[in-house]
């Protein structure tokens, strides 16, 4: 029999022959390589992105930022009485240029350009500091303190006011025994 193109037809006796049908794969790329191709793409993306910020958007700070940071004088448990004391709260912030205008019976009062201060005390050590703190707020009287080096040791000046007179400063005396 003839096909309708005009060939020739193998078939014999009316039966359709049996034909062989090859499937042909696509050539295609696999769907793991893929998403890996795609994640080195947004990496890469990612990357370029931060570099561009970098060169382009940030601009640092050319000044340099160095705050200076004092040890602070920590809480200190007292051994015959479990309450803390803060002695940090009543420090100075600057040494003060004074002179000596009283003393007398272990008291000194000082003249500087904000006032008179009464000075109570020089101390080593910061327990002793903070007893002594402890003991005058008891009293209802706040001092205050200045950390100092004198002969290459730390002493810390326990002080109150400033007082406006020096004949204000004397009237606290009598509260201080």
């Amino acid at each position: 029999m003839l096909e309708p193109n005009g060939k020739k037809n193998g078939r014999k006796n009316g039966q359709n022959p049996v034909e062989e049908i090859k499937e042909v794969h696509k050539k295609g790329i696999h769907p793991i390589l893929k998403i890996i191709i795609l994640l080195s793409i947004v990496v890469v993306l990612i990357i370029v992105s931060v570099i561009l910020y970098q060169k382009v958007i940030y601009k640092p700070s050319t000044e340099t930022r160095q705050i200076p940071i004092n040890t602070p004088i920590d809480s200190t448990k007292v051994a015959a009485n479990d309450s803390v004391i803060f002695a940090d709260t009543n420090k100075m912030k600057e040494t003060i240029e004074e002179d000596i205008v009283y003393d007398e019976d272990g008291i000194i009062i000082k003249e500087s350009e904000k006032g008179f201060y009464i000075q109570l005390g020089n101390y080593e050590n910061q327990l002793e500091l903070a007893k002594k703190i402890k003991e005058l707020k008891g009293k209802k009287i706040f001092p205050t303190y200045e950390e100092v080096t004198i002969e290459k040791k730390q002493i810390f000046r326990l002080r109150i006011g400033p007082y406006k007179t020096l004949e204000k400063a004397k009237s606290i005396i009598p509260k201080l025994q």
